[in-house]
């Protein structure tokens, strides 16, 4: 990829579901476990693995419409789990 193309996206490359669905079923993680993503973008891939492996979601975001939409995932993830 040329740097104007990378300029353009702001470095933004999304996670794609199905890489996100391999990895967890890759991996384990521990009960009660928690889960950085130092560069969580809009949240989707954090959540899903978050989900996917009944880890605690912590994120990371500098671009902030990407933030705001990160969080709203996270606190929409956060709260599905209280209810259910």
């Amino acid at each position: 990829m040329t740097r104007l193309a990378n300029i353009e996206k702001a470095g933004y490359f999304p996670l794609p579901v199905s890489v996100t669905d391999r990895i967890i079923s890759h991996i384990t993680a521990p009960h009660g476990g928690r889960l950085l993503d130092p560069c969580a973008g809009e949240g989707v891939a954090l959540v899903a693995l978050a989900d996917g492996l009944d880890l605690e979601p912590y994120g990371v975001e500098l671009h902030e419409t990407r933030a705001v939409t990160a969080r709203k995932a996270v606190q929409t993830c956060l709260a599905r789990r209280l209810s259910a």
